[in-house]
Parts: C-alpha cells; structure tokens; sequence
C-alpha cells in the first residue's frame, strides 16, 4: 500500500456518503485515484465535461443526486490536480 501511495494511485480524501436519512457525510478515507490510469484521456478539465460523461451514462443531470455526484467527481479532480499530481 505504502507504494501506491508514494506512486500516487491510491489519495487520502474526504470521500462523501449520503447517510439514511438523505444527508451527505465525510469520512477521510484512501481512495483509488482514477485520474492516474492510462484510460483517463484528459475528459475531465471541467465540471462541463465532467456533465457531459453522467449524460452519456443516460443520467439526468437535473436530478440532485446527480448534480451531488458530478460536484464530488468536480472536486475529486480539483483536489488531485492541487494536492496529490500524479507522478509521470
């Protein structure tokens, strides 16, 4: 795991959950940072392009889920491109 780490795959990060009650809560966890694969071909720059895969997934973007979801994957790229570049 310590490799992982130091390669940056897996990031510590507040990862979201929506409890039973329908509330989003935190919990800093590692999390595989999807951002390092060889599959990611730059699609993520902005939370327009970010809209546009949750639509070709035949997801409705107006629901508030969604909306929650595309936010969070948002963030998630934010917080790699700032906090954790990928080594190359």
């Amino acid at each position: 795991m310590e490799e992982c780490i130091n390669d940056k795959l897996i990031v510590k990060y507040k990862t979201p959950y929506k409890t039973s009650e329908g509330k989003v809560e935190y919990k800093s966890e590692y999390v595989i940072n999807w951002l390092s694969h060889p599959i990611n071909d730059g699609f993520t720059k902005t939370e327009d392009n970010v809209s546009e895969k949750f639509k070709e997934h035949n997801k409705s973007i107006d629901d508030w889920s969604v909306k929650l979801k595309i936010k969070n994957t948002f963030d998630f790229i934010q917080f790699v491109k700032n906090k954790a570049p990928i080594n190359n």
